[in-house]
């Protein structure tokens, strides 16, 4: 193992990279600050964004369940006329 682009720190080998910081504890204040001001760019949807796309949300359920039904339809109407032919 070559000692290149190791260096010695404090008894042990570590790359080249710098160390990372140890948490400090935020101020209860400047959190709450900070977690405002992230809210504050948040893009919220509009009422007409919300319900065309619960429309579509919806719509889609019922065409996947409808669907799913005729693929179930076709499957039992298969096996059961598959049974039919090998029961006699």
């Amino acid at each position: 193992m070559s000692g290149q682009g190791l260096k010695r720190r404090a008894g042990r080998a570590t790359s080249g990279a710098a160390l990372p910081k140890e948490p400090t504890l935020a101020n209860p204040v400047q959190f709450i600050n900070q977690v405002r001001a992230e809210l504050g760019k948040i893009t919220w949807p509009t009422r007409r964004e919300v319900v065309t796309t619960t429309i579509m949300v919806l719509i889609l359920a019922a065409l996947a369940a409808v669907f799913f039904s005729l693929v179930d339809l076709a499957i039992r109407f298969g096996i059961t006329e598959g049974l039919k032919l090998i029961s006699g």
